[in-house]
C-alpha cells in the first residue's frame, strides 16, 4: 500500500491539492483525491474556505466543505 500527494499554494492564499491512495487489494475503498482552498483576511480575522473530493467505491464519492475562522 502507498499514498502520496502534493499541495501548490499561490501567494499563501490560494491552494490546489491532489493525492492518491493505492493498495494491491481487490476491495480497497479509496483512490484519487482533489481539493482547493482560499484564505481571506477580514481585518483581524482570517477566513479559510476549503473543498475536497475523494474517490471511493462505497457510498459513491465523498465531498467535504470546510470553513475556518481564526481570530
Amino acid at each position: 500500500m502507498w499514498n502520496g500527494g502534493f499541495e501548490y499554494d499561490y501567494d499563501s492564499r490560494y491552494f490546489l491539492r491532489a493525492g492518491y491512495d493505492y493498495a494491491n487489494q481487490d476491495n480497497y475503498l479509496y483512490g484519487l483525491s482533489l481539493g482547493v482552498g482560499a484564505k481571506l483576511s477580514l481585518g483581524a480575522t482570517n477566513l479559510t474556505f476549503e473543498y475536497s473530493w475523494t474517490e471511493t467505491d462505497v457510498f459513491e464519492d465523498n465531498q467535504f466543505f470546510t470553513v475556518k475562522a481564526n481570530f
